[in-house]
């Protein structure tokens, strides 16, 4: 009842009360794994710089080793390139992840199709797909952006 106040909380107001430590889905991992592994090998290829942040933003979102987040990693690349099933993947971030959760998914996003210095179309095209696949609004998208600005100044990047 509690977890279910507290997304009715979030999803009205936007205010977080927390609930980090909430047990982790496995799949959920790989899920979101999968999509930063799509996003960054749009453009034809992965460079080192799109993989340590997607191990980077793996660990922070989920307190997890850099071990572990490569891992990750290196099966979602392994899966994605037997093929794309993107639908299949947005359906299950949908039934996986809460709103929070889909927020910060599209943050990771953003850092990874941001780490090797450029935005091509493919990979702008992906984030769209996930904003509008994930249910984002565009108010909600503007204030990911935000955040997402504003963590760059402050790490002076």
């Amino acid at each position: 009842m509690y977890n279910k106040l507290q997304h009715l909380i979030y999803e009205t107001t936007g205010i977080d009360l927390g609930g980090e430590n909430a047990p982790v889905d496995i799949n959920a991992q790989i899920a979101v794994a999968s999509l930063l592994v799509v996003a960054a090998n749009s453009d034809g290829s992965i460079d080192g710089k799109e993989t340590v942040k997607m191990v980077e933003a793996l660990c922070r979102r989920y307190s997890m080793t850099p071990v572990v987040a490569l891992d990750l990693v290196s099966r979602a690349i392994e899966a994605q390139s037997m093929g794309d099933d993107s639908p299949a993947l947005f359906d299950e971030l949908n039934e996986r992840l809460t709103k929070k959760q889909k927020e910060e998914l599209i943050l990771m996003l953003l850092e990874v199709i941001a780490a090797d210095g450029e935005k091509k179309a493919k990979e702008m095209a992906v984030l769209d797909r996930a904003v509008a696949a994930l249910g984002i609004s565009s108010n909600r998208l503007d204030k990911i952006y935000d955040r997402y600005f504003e963590a760059k100044r402050k790490s002076g990047k």
